[in-house]
């Protein structure tokens, strides 16, 4: 890899990590709550382990999108499973749920199913899932 591509790809990653932090920020403030921080692959990886998860969906869990821990008004541990895509639609409605039930059932921690995105499809079920507008850089 020369220079100039390292550069590139240093620059991505800073941007990735940049409107992570900022999406945790916003859907946290979004649902009142406090000192959210990320939950790393790492650790969904041996959540789907200790659950026993089937190759495929213990792929897709571990690749959930967005997964942090905060804390609701009163006090109590809330995971949030986001969902992010340009354009949200049912499956990833389904995905979100799934990662929030699985997260509640692995750890007994109660879970919020979330979907960020740009814009999302008309007609979704969005029982259980609460909506949050991606913004810009």
């Amino acid at each position: 890899m020369n220079r100039k591509e390292a550069a590139i790809s240093a620059f991505t990653r800073m941007a990735a990590l940049l409107r992570a932090e900022r999406t945790i920020a916003g859907i946290a403030a979004e649902l009142d709550l406090l000192d959210p921080v990320e939950v790393p692959a790492a650790e969904l990886a041996r959540i789907a382990r200790q659950l026993q998860l089937d190759r495929p969906t213990r792929r897709s869990f571990i690749s959930a999108g967005l997964v942090f821990l905060a804390r609701d008004a009163h006090d109590a541990p809330l995971y949030c499973a986001a969902r992010i895509a340009g354009a949200i639609g049912p499956d990833d409605l389904l995905r979100a749920r799934r990662n929030a039930e699985l997260l509640k059932q692995a750890t007994g921690i109660a879970a919020q199913a979330v979907a960020a995105g740009d814009r999302y499809e008309d007609n979704l079920d969005w029982d259980g899932v609460v909506w949050f507008q991606l913004e810009d850089l």
